[in-house]
């Protein structure tokens, strides 16, 4: 009851919570059972009790499983992390190694146990003889035991979560245990008081069944005609949401109609054609728009005759990170592996469009939700062909709706060297502009495959490549400029032609390409970026020096106006991006009072991992 109230949907929640504890409780009863009988508890503790009912044994038990289990959790724990130091945490060696010195630590602990259960109990007993010579009762009696056992144990608990836990985990929610504890101490209570209740057994266990049948038929009701529900219990609570994973939780999301996705249309507004380009691994300072030096007439071409966001952030250094906060408007830090993220594709196709994507790699099927047509090929020129006749096929049947098509490129990145192979900085330079030559022009056979309605084309990045600055070859290294600087460049009917001077995220893409496309920018805490079309159409004139960006690794970084903060390990950097794009000059004994005031932003930013993005 305590889960299915936490709940917008109760009686679901009670349901599919007891589709879970019913077997599970049968299940404990009977191994419980089964224990009890082959433990024999009482003639255990007959073996175990001495003169005065002392119990040193026990006790010799108790400090044995005690230092144990210490040594198990010591061991794993250091080799976990001798392991990473080896192996570079590579899962496989790890998972290899990882159980053998479990397994060996065991052993020993069982080798050893027997004779420091009698050097404990030799201990104890000496001392509680000694005790007991006054008249006092004894120290080791059962309930002494048990109870310092359980005050130890809970005491060694709060004490780890306290200085431990708690501070690399901070976004733990431990109201989630509350209802576990709850059940357990009514459980506790109704076994306890249940030979006292032979008048109203019966009435008590068939009203209890019916109320558990008719809650898990309504939660399978649910769970059937409503999946948007039943996806809501499944993020809200973990117990109730473990039997909504049963029912197979894609498929869930995929019986969601589309239509509940649908975002409202701005007044009067038209529905565009546009093309979407996200490039992996582009560097805007290598791109014409950017006085870049490489030789790329689509994208030099879309520069001049749109708008150019000068100073444009990814919301990470690698792909992983990037794309789904670009693909939903949701923070990098808010972005967790939940089914009910929605994509710009889905919101596009529920107000009317057609979509198609075609994209370079097998994304996480999340990000790839709400195409009428999907085509993965690794091969960039195949991907454009594929592209650009599947618009003349589309041409030819006579198409009207407006058109939603992602182009995802991914020839940047395969610039690198083989494995092992080192070249000099100019080779290296040179293979990545080649690759970018290429890129462009997979970019030209797609936007010129357009013949009949001229769209709106949006070329941007899911990071940049490092190339050697600030010591790094490739990306996912670091936040520096180099590898989340990237292009974001707006063209088509009613884009005006500017250099837009404020910060921009990648976080920014989906509000502003839903605007761009006529709809009204979804509120709610799930739309974290904002839409900056406003600056490209020509209503909102770009401020000098402002706007922010928020950027995560394994680090953070923030961006407010000029003024870069990057967090490196313990410490930051600050950096005037303005007039030290490169990043040169670290000035943060120079502008304290920056780096305060920017510290409290970064925080903030990183404190909202903590809420929902589905509340």
């Amino acid at each position: 009851m305590i889960e299915g109230l936490a709940t917008p949907h109760p009686a679901p929640a009670l349901g599919l919570f007891a589709m879970v504890a019913v077997p599970a409780g049968i299940l404990i009863a009977v191994v419980s059972r089964a224990l009890l009988a082959a433990w024999q508890p009482g003639a255990l503790r007959a073996r175990l009790t001495e003169d005065g009912g002392s119990m040193p044994r026990l006790a010799g038990w108790i400090v044995t499983i005690w230092l144990g289990a210490f040594a198990l959790a010591w061991t794993t724990f250091q080799g976990t992390w001798q392991l990473a130091a080896w192996t570079a945490f590579k899962p496989l060696a790890v998972g290899f190694i990882q159980p053998l010195i479990a397994v060996a630590t065991v052993m020993i602990v069982v080798a050893v146990s027997r004779p420091l259960v009698s050097a404990v109990a030799a201990i104890t007993r000496w001392f509680d003889t000694r005790w007991r010579r006054r008249g006092r009762r004894t120290l080791l009696s059962i309930r002494i035991l048990v109870a310092a056992t359980l005050v130890g144990t809970g005491a060694a608990i709060y004490l780890v979560w306290r200085f431990i836990v708690r501070g690399r985990f901070a976004a733990f929610d431990t109201s989630l245990l509350l209802a576990p504890l709850v059940a357990l101490a009514v459980a506790w209570i109704v076994h306890l008081a249940w030979p006292r209740l032979e008048r109203v057994r019966s009435l008590v266990t068939v009203g209890l069944t019916g109320l558990a049948v008719i809650a898990i038929g309504i939660a399978i009701a649910i769970v059937t005609l409503r999946p948007a529900e039943a996806l809501a219990v499944w993020g809200a609570r973990p117990v109730a949401g473990v039997a909504v994973a049963w029912f197979d939780l894609e498929r869930l999301r995929d019986a969601i109609p589309h239509v509940q996705f649908a975002p409202v249309p701005l007044a009067g507004a038209k529905h565009p054609d546009i093309i979407l380009v996200t490039v992996s691994g582009l560097r805007a300072d290598r791109t014409p728009s950017y006085a870049g030096a490489v030789e790329m007439p689509a994208l030099r071409d879309l520069g001049t005759r749109g708008a150019v966001y000068a100073y444009t952030f990814a919301p990470s250094n690698d792909t992983e990170r990037s794309l789904p906060s670009m693909l939903t408007g949701t923070a990098p830090n808010r972005i967790k592996p939940d089914p009910r993220h929605v994509t710009l594709a889905e919101r596009l196709r529920a107000g009317g469009y057609d979509t198609a994507g075609f994209v370079c790699r097998g994304l996480d099927r999340a990000w790839l939700r709400g195409f009428d047509h999907l085509t993965i090929e690794p091969e960039d020129p195949r991907l454009a062909e594929a592209a650009r006749t599947w618009l003349g096929e589309r041409r030819a049947r006579g198409e009207r709706r407006p058109l939603f098509l992602w182009l995802h490129l991914d020839a940047p990145t395969a610039w690198a060297p083989r494995l092992g192979e080192v070249i000099d900085p100019a080779k290296r330079s040179l293979l990545y502009d080649q690759t970018l030559v290429a890129t462009d022009h997979a970019i030209t056979r797609v936007v010129t495959g357009f013949t009949e309605r001229v769209p709106i084309v949006i070329i941007t990045a899911d990071h940049g490549e490092a190339l050697g600055d600030h010591d790094q070859i490739h990306h996912g290294t670091d936040l520096y400029n180099s590898q989340i600087r990237v292009p974001f460049v707006i063209a088509g009917p009613g884009v005006r032609t500017v250099m837009v001077q404020e910060v921009v995220s990648g976080t920014d893409l989906t509000p502003t390409v839903l605007e761009l496309a006529g709809f009204v920018v979804p509120g709610g805490s799930s739309m974290d970026g904002k839409s900056v079309a406003q600056l490209a159409l020509g209503t909102r004139q770009s401020q000098y020096a402002s706007g922010s960006a928020f950027a995560i690794a394994e680090h953070a970084t923030f961006i407010q106006g000029r003024w870069k903060l990057i967090e490196v390990g313990p410490m930051y950097e600050l950096y005037d991006i303005l007039q030290d794009m490169d990043e040169d000059a670290n000035l943060v004994t120079v502008r304290p009072d920056l780096v305060i005031e920017l510290r409290k932003m970064l925080d903030a930013k990183q404190a909202s991992s903590r809420r929902s993005p589905f509340r």
